[in-house]
């Protein structure tokens, strides 16, 4: 190593840092596919498992109106119902 004041600076002939090999760049776009594939699979995903939420849910909130998503209230002999305690216990 050569010196250059108080700092040690490397030899470049002897260096340890090399440019990616073929092998390396390959895995590398193996990898960055998988991943990318890996995030809209789950994006995916969510959003269907939002879809079939709500396409379960719209019966009930077709009965008892928007309202049955925000309200806290769960009476059976008036028809009130709400579901925000559930919703919140979830999440």
């Amino acid at each position: 190593m050569a010196r250059s004041g108080v700092f040690e600076v490397p030899s470049t002939e002897t260096g340890v840092s090399r440019p990616p090999s073929q092998g390396d760049i390959a895995v590398d776009r193996g990898f960055t596919a998988l991943a990318l594939t890996s995030s809209v699979a789950l994006v995916l995903l969510v959003a269907f498992i939002l879809y079939e939420i709500g396409r379960q849910a719209a019966p009930a909130i077709a009965d008892y109106g928007p309202g049955f998503l925000l309200r806290s209230v769960w009476d059976v002999q008036n028809q009130n119902f709400g579901i925000l305690p559930e919703i919140w216990g979830t999440l």
